[in-house]
């Protein structure tokens, strides 16, 4: 009885280990295996998997979907739009987002170590103020090379150019393999390797003439874990593309020019009333016809209320008109005004 006792209590026990060893990973999701809590190169697809029971062996579930990083938002000291200056000193801000997941299980550091150990050791916050600083610094030697209105109006290449910063181990303009192996121009000049990168004030350019074999490098990027660009192994992620959302003056420049134009409208509107003020002065003081006009005065407070800068006149009557009789003049706003008849000199 004793024997038979411990039999189930051992299978039971056996039981209980087995159970206690069965993980599962679920789908989109890998798990690294812990060994006493330290990870191990061990990292296990989606299924069912069998590890150490009793806490030898801990697994570490890591989910690989799209994860989306808005780079018009900062952390702490760096909240805020993200900026570049422009030649002619005008503050430039960027929204956009990142999209990125977990790096590949089978790719690896240096060291031999999976280089999802990098995502899992890197904060969200240090992920996004990198890419932050990446693209700020992909962009800002060029911003300073061109006029705002010039900078802005390149949304597509500077897209292009980010893109490549982040994604490609070493951007076009500076890898010499990849001039070696492509047709570049600049300028629409044959481009040979110099030994120094596209200075920036031509990257646009650049950027925009290759514009095609760029591309394509760009989408085959993930496909070839050689070419994981410095940020994607420095934070353990696989960038799958970055999207501009908007590119344009910052707030406080945008205020500027609006006032600018509302001045510059303004100024337009009084100098086309001056213009009109004057061409009315002009023919009623010198009637077409070559009769007798107004008095500089009384063509001075009519020429106002035909313009519009007045809405009434001081007199009731405007006299002197060749041919005797009053101006009738429209009262746009104040008393009616009873135009009068005046009888020319010498007559009945």
């Amino acid at each position: 009885m004793n024997v038979a006792l411990i039999i189930v209590g051992l299978g039971l026990l056996l039981l209980g280990l087995f159970v206690n060893s069965i993980i599962r990973i679920s789908t989109i999701s890998y798990g690294v295996v812990t060994f006493f809590g330290r990870r191990t190169t061990r990292i296990l697809p989606e299924g069912i998997h069998l590890v150490w029971p009793l806490g030898i062996n801990k697994v570490e579930k890591i989910t690989f979907d799209l994860r989306t990083t808005d780079i018009s938002e900062g952390v702490g000291k760096d909240t805020g739009k993200l900026k570049v200056f422009s030649k002619d000193n005008v503050d430039i801000t960027l929204a956009g987002s990142v999209q990125h997941r977990p790096a590949k299980p089978g790719t690896f550091r240096d060291d031999g170590m999976p280089l999802l150990f990098n995502f899992l050791e890197a904060a969200e916050a240090a992920i996004s103020g990198g890419l932050r600083d990446a693209i700020r610094d992909a962009l800002g030697s060029i911003a300073g090379c061109h006029d705002a209105n010039e900078f802005i109006a390149k949304r597509e290449a500077l897209v292009r150019i980010i893109n490549s910063y982040l994604k490609l181990k070493i951007a076009p303009h500076a890898d010499e393999e990849f001039f070696t192996a492509n047709k570049l121009t600049l300028k629409k000049l044959p481009l040979l390797w110099s030994g120094q990168p596209v200075a920036p004030g031509d990257r646009i350019e650049f950027y925009e003439e290759n514009a095609v074999i760029i591309d394509k490098t760009i989408r085959s990027a993930f496909k070839d874990p050689k070419t994981i660009s410095p940020l994607e192994e420095r934070y353990g992620i696989d960038i799958e593309t970055f999207a501009l959302a908007s590119i344009a003056f910052d707030e406080k420049t945008t205020t500027a020019l609006g006032e600018a134009r509302r001045q510059q409208a303004e100024n337009t509107r009084i100098a086309e009333q001056a213009n009109a003020l004057m061409a009315t002065f002009e023919s009623l003081t010198k009637p077409k016809g070559g009769g007798k006009g107004l008095s500089d005065k009384d063509a001075a407070e009519a020429a106002k209320v035909l313009v519009g800068i007045t809405s009434r006149v001081e007199t009731s009557e405007i006299r002197g008109l060749s041919g005797g009789g009053t101006l009738p003049i429209i009262n746009l706003g104040g008393p009616a005004v009873k135009p009068t008849t005046t009888t020319p000199k010498g007559g009945s």
